[in-house]
């Protein structure tokens, strides 16, 4: 692929200056306030991001594109399980739901293994190729190939240019029948949990929310998968 390198050079250009506006940012959030750091750091944190993903993309890298999804996860708890059998995947976590009652002097501890009664998400992912449960938690997300490529911390994205899709198609391709058009539908999703991470190349998914526990939930996710 050729670039166009006075494109590159005037992106690059942009996120050298927009690195050093976020620096400045950050270091403005320790201090005692003014006003408007926080306001300034969000700021500077989109615009890095943006331009982390125009570079990527001009390049031909791959790319973590933000995905607009429902049903947030619990930042700190959200006790991901997974379920998987031919060609289908199930995802059940906590959900991060406010507390109307929550005054800011305790904290909810969950245990999944309890019966307790929670908000919990049930993900099917649908005609699913392939999953990774796992790796890297929200410390070490620095050193993941996607960071500076748009990656978020405890967000969901979609990936463009995915080197592990083009890796599966390439061993799928030595398939007489092989099809390369049937692999545009899919998608390599990845989702950043607080201790792992979730990536699936799969066609569509759909959201469910439900209130029960986990052990109930499991279940009815480990029916859905047998029938």
């Amino acid at each position: 692929m050729l670039f166009k390198k006075s494109n590159l050079s005037e992106i690059e250009k942009k996120l050298k200056g927009s690195n050093l506006r976020l620096e400045n940012a950050v270091k403005a959030l320790a201090p005692k306030h003014k006003g408007g750091e926080m306001e300034e750091y969000t700021a500077a944190k989109e615009e890095n991001l943006m331009l982390q993903r125009q570079l990527s993309l001009e390049k031909g890298e791959e790319t973590a594109i933000p995905i607009e999804w429902n049903v947030k996860w619990d930042t700190g708890a959200p006790c991901p399980y997974v379920i998987s059998a031919g060609g289908r995947a199930f995802l059940i976590y906590y959900i991060n739901e406010i507390d109307p009652n929550w005054d800011g002097t305790y904290t909810n501890v969950i245990d999944s293994s309890s019966d307790d009664i929670l908000p919990l998400a049930l993900i099917e992912f649908i005609r699913c190729y392939s999953i990774k449960f796992g790796g890297a938690n929200d410390e070490v997300i620095n050193g993941h190939p996607l960071w500076g490529k748009g990656l978020v911390p405890y967000g969901a994205h979609i990936i463009e240019n995915s080197e592990w899709l083009k890796h599966e198609m390439k061993i799928s391709s030595v398939h007489s029948y092989y099809n390369e058009e049937s692999w545009d539908v899919k998608k390599h999703i990845v989702l950043l949990f607080h201790d792992e991470l979730f990536e699936c190349i799969t066609e569509d998914y759909k959201i469910e929310v439900i209130r029960d526990s986990f052990n109930n939930v499991l279940k009815e996710a480990q029916n859905r998968l047998m029938n």
